[in-house]
């Protein structure tokens, strides 16, 4: 009886490795206008509280607007500082039933692609977080 006590305040109050997250919600633009369909990654500056290797991410609907989640959908990401990396896999034309191809030249700049090469940073802080909009440019006029 005291070991089925013992396993279940020790089991049942969920995992200690899970942070607490705060709501995140950002905006993608490229060349001044929202991108649609931007995956947008943090990576954090300090990895040693993120013992599972979270990644908060989301990806960005069609006005360019995004809620980052860390362990379920749109619960934001844990308080610190990140690296952000924003990426686009291309937009999708259908080719046939078992093949699509990615229009070239309509993503995001592979300069933001990679998190720590990006130049962009974000501060998540233990309250509700509205980003400044990722402000990107393709370097096309």
């Amino acid at each position: 009886m005291v070991f089925c006590l013992l396993l279940c305040t020790t089991g049942c109050g969920g995992d200690a490795r899970v942070q607490k997250t705060y709501a995140v919600t950002g905006k993608v633009m490229l060349d001044g206008k929202p991108f649609k369909g931007a995956f947008v990654a943090l990576i954090p500056k300090d990895a040693s509280k993120f013992v599972m290797n979270e990644r908060p991410q989301a990806t960005t609907d069609e006005e360019g607007n995004f809620k980052l989640f860390t362990y379920a959908t749109g619960d934001g990401a844990p308080a610190g500082d990140y690296f952000v990396g924003i990426d686009s896999p291309g937009i999708a034309e259908d080719e046939g039933s078992d093949q699509v191809s990615r229009k070239k030249g309509a993503g995001i700049p592979v300069k933001y692609n990679v998190p720590q090469k990006s130049g962009l940073d974000v501060t998540i802080k233990a309250e509700s977080n509205q980003l400044a909009p990722f402000e990107l440019t393709s370097g096309k006029k």
